[in-house]
């Protein structure tokens, strides 16, 4: 081994030490953390919610021009099955 790797070795118990003498530390830390997240504003949880559902419905609105603009080039009828063919061939392509 080399005098580096067995310096390393030597060196990662020295360094656990404090990381495991400091455990109340991050304990009450993570637990903080965690009250702090569960007990968030309902205003802070509804902007959440409403970018999330904001971005979903972006991401579907994308989705839809380009299978409407596939149908057009293709001259395909605007019908469920049409989209739903245009839909999978284009999930497949992107794999």
């Amino acid at each position: 081994m080399s005098p580096l790797k067995s310096l390393l070795w030597f060196c990662l118990p020295l360094a656990l030490i404090p990381a495991l003498l400091a455990w109340p530390l991050w304990l009450l830390a993570s637990i903080g953390w965690a009250i702090a997240r569960c007990f968030r504003p309902a205003g802070v949880k509804a902007t959440e919610r409403n970018r999330a559902i904001a971005a979903a419905n972006a991401r579907r609105h994308r989705i839809r021009t380009v299978v409407q603009m596939q149908l057009a080039a293709q001259g395909l009828p605007d019908t469920p099955e049409n989209r739903a063919r245009v839909a999978m061939s284009l999930n497949r392509k992107s794999r």
